[in-house]
């Protein structure tokens, strides 16, 4: 999980649109939505649900992204990997 990561989940969920996100973020469509998915595989969860022309956010997926914004709004120098996987508590139910 990277920074970069959850600055495209906060994008998406600001945005509501997967273009306009990439746009902000400075990248193509297809990079954006391929590193969510690869965000949701490192996590093991689904933050988007999708279909044909829209998408909406998990309730899981909603919860990382507003935690993902109070972490990317104050991007720490030197945050390793691990540090920031321990900041993200996200429950997958049980």
């Amino acid at each position: 999980m990277t920074l970069m990561e959850l600055r495209y989940l906060v994008a998406l969920a600001d945005r509501g649109h997967f273009g306009r996100a990439a746009e902000e973020c400075c990248v193509s469509q297809p990079t954006l939505s391929t590193q969510i998915k690869k965000l949701e595989g490192y996590l093991g969860v689904i933050l988007i649900e999708r279909n044909a022309r829209s998408f909406s956010f998990t309730p899981i997926g909603e919860e990382l992204a507003a935690k993902a914004r109070g972490i990317v709004s104050y991007p720490q120098p030197g945050l390793q990997r691990r540090e920031l996987t321990d900041k993200i508590i996200v429950r997958t139910g049980a």
